[in-house]
């Protein structure tokens, strides 16, 4: 499976389905327009990733989510997929029309990308993975014969 990861809390609303698109500085690859794709968080914590909490609208739209605090948010591991719908440059007519709470959750700039994901999943229990940057491949049945082999 093709997998991206992301940062948190972002990861989590992605899979939540709370975000609805996901901004990169570049466009989606071909190889996931029309896919499902696996979204990964980052095990790395950033200050900016805390810093978000701090800002009044994202913590007033977060809260309303029930998920966990940042601190008991999952920290490398795959947590579930998304469908990447579309995937286009981002124009000012587009930062107009997103709804504060979606441009909350994201970095809305005209030249990045808003990759537009559907039919959000989450996986019953996250799992562990080494992630990486880009679009990386996750296969499970190796994870699954690592640890078979143990």
């Amino acid at each position: 499976m093709r997998v991206i990861s992301v940062w948190q809390p972002y990861a989590s609303l992605l899979v939540g389905g709370f975000k609805r698109i996901e901004t990169r500085p570049f466009p989606a690859p071909s190889t996931v327009l029309g896919q499902r794709i696996g979204i990964a968080s980052t095990k790395q914590i950033k200050p900016e990733q805390r810093a978000a909490f701090e800002d009044e609208v994202f913590a007033r739209y977060y809260a309303e989510t029930g998920l966990p605090g940042f601190d008991d948010l999952p920290h490398g591991f795959l947590l579930g997929t998304v469908l990447v719908k579309t995937c286009d440059p981002i124009t000012q007519d587009d930062i107009d029309d997103i709804t504060e709470e979606e441009q909350s959750y994201g970095w809305f700039e005209t030249g990045r990308y808003g990759w537009r994901t559907l039919e959000p999943e989450v996986f019953p229990e996250p799992i562990p993975v080494r992630g990486a940057q880009g679009i990386w491949i996750w296969e499970p049945a190796k994870v699954h014969n690592l640890s078979e082999a143990r």
